[in-house]
């Protein structure tokens, strides 16, 4: 059992309920007390204070990919997932949802997790997306471990079954164009959903244009993922309708603006330079990426002009979403210019220059993300009995969300009321 935790006179800030300041204990792993300034007592408990400081819930990263890059044996596989998994904690992420990986050795990462005394995140994943023949990313990869091939007459719904209490949720790519074989079919884009809802798991559909989004919500889709490709870059009907719609179903939109902006910008040495100004990147890891060879190639699937129109048209529209009442959710995907946590404080920044309000980006990152999983709220946030996942930062995140990115402003971060960085 781990030492409790006493943190006296900290504001809280969670991006729902105003700021207060209060004491915070935590014991066993969760929030055990929150109490008036000076109110609570803990017998041996170690006493931090928090005196003109802030208390915000662990930060979500809720779109990654986290076997990119990892080659070997499957015990190097599952050693390099749980390197990574350790990576976001010093930056405050405290939970990471994985979008499309082997489910078996997913789960031996999460048991042997389970089975160690080391401080992880909190692990959420998909386990292999449903995709169309030869589609995204199948027709990159080949690798049919984190893709099921599916064709019109493909028993969907056995092969979901199949991945019930193997995997947290169910994704779709549904991308392509129209009449391609690459094309997940419409019909069973509904058979997925409507077969991932009758065993309880939520469905999250990759798309690629606004017709896609239309389709997915129709279809019964929990949240998009990704930026669509907009038919008329210089119009805003598209997103205003996307937007109504998502609104009205309450379904869960993750841009994954950090993607596009990287691809939009791979080779580019002043890219680099904007990111280490911003506090994304370091020296060194500017300098090892400038010769990186993935860096220095284009990305196959999207070209850089096609994912600088989907960058301009968000960064352009996404106040119409978070006007509308959309759920938006903090995601990066991949991280080709940066580290993986790096590329998730990325995206909030993205989200303060598309004009989000911090609260909002707060809650992207915490409760929406949780929430998009089916998760209950207490996960991700100030409850008693919830999970001790905060970070405790010297910066008021309403204020400037460099509270959260830059880490000179993280003092200390708790997992599961442990320190974790």
């Amino acid at each position: 059992m781990h030492q409790p935790i006493l943190i006296t006179n900290v504001c809280l800030v969670d991006g729902i309920n105003a700021p207060k300041t209060a004491d915070v204990l935590m014991e066993g792993g969760r929030f055990a007390a929150f109490g008036r300034p000076g109110e609570l007592q803990a017998s041996g408990a170690e006493i931090i204070s928090g005196q003109g400081k802030y208390l915000i819930p662990g930060l979500w990263e809720a779109h990654t990919h986290l076997m990119m890059g990892i080659d070997g044996s499957q015990t190097e596989k599952v050693e390099g997932v749980k390197k990574a998994l350790q990576t976001y904690l010093f930056r405050g992420i405290t939970s990471v949802t994985d979008l499309g990986c082997p489910e078996d050795i997913m789960n031996i990462v999460r048991s042997d997790i389970a089975s160690k005394r080391s401080v992880y995140p909190e692990f959420y994943f998909a386990g292999p997306v449903f995709t169309g023949v030869n589609g995204w990313p199948l027709c990159m990869t080949c690798d049919h471990s984190s893709s099921l091939e599916i064709r019109p007459e493909s028993p969907v719904e056995s092969m979901v079954a199949r991945l019930v209490g193997k995997t947290d949720f169910i994704k779709i790519i549904y991308d392509g164009l129209p009449g391609g074989s690459d094309k997940f079919p419409r019909s069973s884009l509904e058979r997925v959903i409507r077969s991932a809802h009758t065993h309880g798991k939520k469905a999250i559909v990759h798309v690629r244009s606004k017709d896609d989004v239309i389709d997915a919500v129709q279809a019964g889709a929990d949240s998009i993922e990704h930026i669509f490709q907009p038919n008329h870059p210089d119009r805003v009907d598209e997103a205003v309708e996307a937007a109504e719609l998502m609104a009205k179903y309450k379904v869960f939109w993750c841009p994954t603006l950090a993607t596009y902006e990287q691809i939009a910008h791979l080779g580019s040495i002043s890219y680099l330079e904007r990111l280490r100004e911003d506090g994304i990147i370091s020296l060194s890891e500017m300098l090892m990426t400038k010769f990186n060879p993935m860096y220095n190639r284009a990305f196959p699937r999207i070209s850089a002009q096609d994912a600088e129109t989907r960058l301009s048209y968000s960064m352009s529209t996404m106040h119409i979403f978070a006007k509308a009442g959309v759920n938006i959710v903090a995601g990066s995907d991949i991280a080709l210019a940066m580290s993986r946590p790096g590329a998730i404080l990325r995206e909030l920044q993205l989200f303060s220059q598309a004009g989000l309000d911090n609260a909002t980006i707060i809650r992207s990152a915490t409760v929406n993300a949780a929430m998009r999983l089916g998760l209950r709220n207490d996960t991700s946030g100030f409850f008693l009995g919830s999970m001790a996942n905060a970070l405790l930062v010297d910066k008021d995140p309403l204020q400037s969300i460099d509270a959260l990115v830059r880490r000179e402003h993280v003092e200390k971060v708790f997992k599961s009321g442990v320190f974790a960085g």
